[in-house]
């Protein structure tokens, strides 16, 4: 690896972690109408080994974004792996996230700024994507 693209792996592995915060104010958000427009998705687990479709529990599941189905890869599968079991647990779960609506620590700084920037991108109505 040359020096260039170290540094370049090196300061994008710094700002993915300084993403991993929980400093930003936060709103509650309309988690229903996000998931019914395409902002959110709400999904099977997806491990190393895919989709993990034999995961019954309503508790296990994962928070998938617009920003990250628009941006490829695997996420790009996430509208058909969608678990609606899940649904009312993610919701009480993104809405009591750090710092200022709870102590769940499920939506970081930056999977936040993905969901604005999925109801932007969406051209979502804010009176309904917020509560």
């Amino acid at each position: 690896m040359r020096i260039d693209e170290f540094t370049t792996t090196v300061i994008e592995l710094l700002e993915n972690i300084s993403t991993f915060t929980f400093n930003k104010q936060r709103k509650k958000l309309n988690v229903p109408y996000l998931i019914q427009k395409g902002a959110l998705y709400i999904t099977y687990p997806h491990g190393p080994e895919g989709w993990e479709l034999d995961v019954e529990d309503p508790e296990v599941y994962s928070v998938i974004t617009y920003y990250n189905v628009a941006g490829g890869g695997w996420p790009k599968d996430a509208p058909k792996h969608a678990k609606p079991k899940s649904y009312k647990d993610a919701e009480k779960e993104i809405n009591t996230s750090k710092p200022n609506l709870g102590n769940s620590e499920l939506i970081y700084d930056g999977k936040y700024d993905q969901i604005i920037w999925s109801i932007k991108k969406l051209k979502l109505d804010p009176k309904k994507s917020f509560l």
